[in-house]
């Protein structure tokens, strides 16, 4: 008979609670960048103009 399943270390367990490397900080954007990102998009909804053609890198992975 196949030995019972043995309970995982702790090790792997305290690392899945960090970081991993690979994944780049995020940017942090100034209360300048988003008031204009927020009042073009807002600009462009009033207008009815539809979204703009670009994507914006806020929602970049």
């Amino acid at each position: 008979a196949a030995a019972p399943p043995q309970p995982p270390s702790p090790a792997p367990q305290q690392e899945q609670h960090q970081v991993p490397p690979h994944i780049p900080q995020q940017h942090q954007y100034s209360n300048f960048e988003l008031g204009m990102v927020a009042s073009m998009y807002e600009q462009h909804y009033r207008m009815d103009w539809g979204l703009p053609r670009f994507s914006p890198p806020l929602m970049a992975a």
